[in-house]
C-alpha cells in the first residue's frame, strides 16, 4: 500500500482532505483489528473457526504485515500497549472528523423505518465516538 501522501500542495483540496482522512483511518482500522487477533500459532482460538475465515484472517493479518511493518513491529514490542492504545485513540479520533464532516445519505437497508436517511454531522460524530469496530 502506497502510504505517500496524496498531495504536496500546502492547501489540499477538500477532496484531497477527505481521501487522506480515509486513507489514515483505514491505517488504523488495520492496525487495531491486527492487534486484537492472536497469533496465527494460537491453535487453541483459531481451530474452532471455520477454515475459510481463518485463511481469509490468516491473508489479512499478512496483508497488515506487509502494508504497515513499522507499525507492526512497534505493536509486537510494545511491551505496555501504548501502540495499540494511540492507534485506538487516531482511530476514534479520525472516525469522528470523517463523520463529522461528511455526511452521507444511507441507504433504506440502514434504516429502521426502511426511509434513506442522512448521517453524519457533529451530533452523530459524538453519539458515535469513540467508535472502535473493526
Amino acid at each position: 500500500m502506497d502510504l505517500t501522501p496524496i498531495s504536496t500542495d500546502p492547501t489540499p483540496t477538500v477532496e484531497d482532505l477527505k481521501s487522506e482522512l480515509q486513507r489514515l483511518e483505514h491505517k488504523y482500522e488495520t492496525l487495531v483489528w491486527y492487534a486484537r487477533k492472536p497469533p496465527t500459532s494460537d491453535a487453541e482460538y483459531w481451530e474452532p473457526i471455520p477454515q475459510y475465515i481463518r485463511e481469509g484472517a490468516f491473508k489479512a493479518l499478512m496483508k497488515a504485515e506487509e502494508d504497515y511493518p513499522d507499525d507492526i513491529a512497534e505493536l509486537r514490542y510494545c511491551d505496555d500497549n501504548w501502540q495499540h492504545g494511540f492507534n485506538s485513540g487516531m482511530l476514534a479520533a479520525l472516525r469522528f472528523m470523517l463523520t463529522a464532516q461528511y455526511p452521507c445519505l444511507m441507504d433504506a437497508d440502514c434504516s429502521d423505518d426502511g426511509q434513506p436517511h442522512w448521517y453524519g454531522g457533529i451530533q452523530d460524530a459524538h453519539d458515535e465516538f469513540p467508535m472502535l469496530d473493526t
